[in-house]
C-alpha cells in the first residue's frame, strides 16, 4: 500500500532525524551506559560520557565481552554543564528518586535530540516526557549481565540485547531507525511495538531477582535457582507481576515465567545490580523495580502479598545504615 503524503513526510523527517546522530552522549556512564556507549564509539559516532564521580578527562575503558573485546579512549565530563549538545542522550544514570533530569539533561539537548531511557522499572518516560515535551523519548530496556571491574574494565558476562519502543506511536519509525543503528554499532537490538510491554517484560526479570539477590541474603542468581523455597518465592513474585502487568492490559503467560526461569538458569552464575549497589552502599532501585509497580498494584486492585513483603524488607535497608563491611543483616553471623 502506498504512503500517505503525511506518513511519507513523517518517515522521512524520523529517518533523517537518526541518520543525523553524529554525536551520543551518555548520561550515567556506569557498566551498563559505558559498555553500550562504548560500542556506538567503536562504529565510529564519537561518545561523551558523563559520570558524576569521573576524575579524569579522558579514561581508557577496557572492554571483556562475549562480543569481543577492545578498548577506546573515552571523554569523561563530571559535570553536564562541560559537554557538548548531543544528537542522541542516552540516560542510563540508575533510576532513583530526586534525580534531577532537566539539570542533567538541559545542556546535552538539542531542539530535535532524541532522548532514549536506558534505565530499569516503569514510567520512566512519562516522568522524562513532563520535563522535556519536545524531544522524542524511546524506551530501552537492556537484558544483559554487565559489571564494571577494577581499572576501567567493563565486562560484559552474558546476553546483552537491548529492546526499544517509543514512548508515543507517532515516534515508532524513530524507534525503528534507532534499532538500527544500534546494530550498525553490533549491539543486538529489537524493536517493540508496545513500550509498555517491554517494560513489564523487564520487570519480570528484574523484580524477583534483583530484590531476593539483597533480601535473601546476598547471593547470586543460581543460588536463588538452586533454594527450593528461594525458587518457588520468585515464580509467585512473578505470577503476581504477571497479575498487575494484566491489570494494564499486558498478557504475560505462565510460558513467558518459565522461559524467564530457564533462561535465567543457562546465565553464569550473576550478582545482580541492586544487590552491587547494596555491597558499595549504594541507593538501590527499590521504588523504579518494586515501587511503582506496587502503586499500579494498589490502583488497580490487583493482591501482591509476595512483592509488598519483600518491598517493606528492601525499602528498609535501603533507608538504613545498617550495613557494615562483609556483614548481611539477614544473615547469621
Amino acid at each position: 500500500m502506498a504512503m500517505t503524503p503525511f506518513f511519507l513526510y513523517t518517515y522521512q523527517m524520523e529517518l533523517s532525524m537518526v541518520q543525523d546522530i553524529h554525536n551520543v552522549a551518555i548520561m550515567g556512564a556506569g557498566s551498563v551506559g559505558a559498555f553500550y556507549g562504548a560500542k556506538i564509539q567503536a562504529s565510529g559516532i564519537p561518545v561523551q560520557y558523563f559520570s558524576p564521580s569521573a576524575k579524569t578527562k579522558v579514561k581508557n575503558l577496557k572492554i571483556k565481552s562475549i562480543w569481543g573485546d577492545f578498548s577506546i579512549h573515552a571523554p569523561f565530563f563530571n559535570d553536564p554543564s562541560q559537554m557538548s549538545p548531543a544528537d542522541l542522550a542516552v540516560v542510563s544514570v540508575k533510576a532513583l528518586e530526586g534525580i534531577d533530569y532537566k539539570n542533567m539533561l538541559s545542556p546535552v539537548l538539542r531542539k530535535n535530540s532524541i532522548i532514549l531511557l536506558l534505565q530499569n522499572g516503569i514510567n520512566g518516560e512519562e516522568i522524562i516526557r513532563k520535563i522535556f515535551r519536545n524531544n522524542p523519548v524511546i524506551g530501552g530496556l537492556a537484558f544483559t549481565c554487565i559489571n564494571r571491574l577494577p581499572g576501567d574494565v567493563i565486562f560484559h558476562q552474558d546476553y546483552g540485547a537491548i529492546k526499544m519502543g517509543a514512548l508515543e506511536s507517532r515516534h515508532n519509525i524513530l524507534a525503528q531507525s534507532l534499532v538500527d543503528l544500534f546494530n550498525r554499532a553490533g549491539i543486538k537490538t529489537f524493536y517493540g511495538e508496545s513500550l509498555r510491554k517491554l517494560r513489564w517484560q523487564k520487570l519480570l526479570w528484574n523484580i524477583p531477582y534483583n530484590s531476593l539477590s539483597v533480601a535473601a541474603g546476598m547471593v547470586t542468581t543460581d543460588v536463588i535457582l538452586g533454594n527450593p523455597k528461594l525458587h518457588g518465592l520468585s515464580v509467585a513474585m512473578m505470577e503476581e507481576t504477571a497479575r498487575i502487568a494484566a491489570s494494564e492490559g499486558i498478557t504475560i503467560s505462565a510460558k513467558d515465567i518459565k522461559q524467564n526461569v530457564e533462561n535465567t538458569r543457562k546465565m553464569e552464575p550473576y550478582k545482580t545490580s541492586m544487590m552491587i549497589d547494596y555491597q558499595n552502599k549504594r541507593p538501590m532501585e527499590v521504588e523504579a523495580i518494586l515501587g511503582e509497580p506496587l502503586k499500579i498494584a494498589r490502583k488497580n486492585r490487583v493482591e501482591t502479598p509476595h512483592i509488598s513483603t519483600v518491598y517493606s524488607l528492601l525499602h528498609y535497608w535501603n533507608q538504613s545504615n545498617v550495613y557494615h563491611g562483609d556483614s548481611h543483616p539477614l544473615r547469621h553471623p
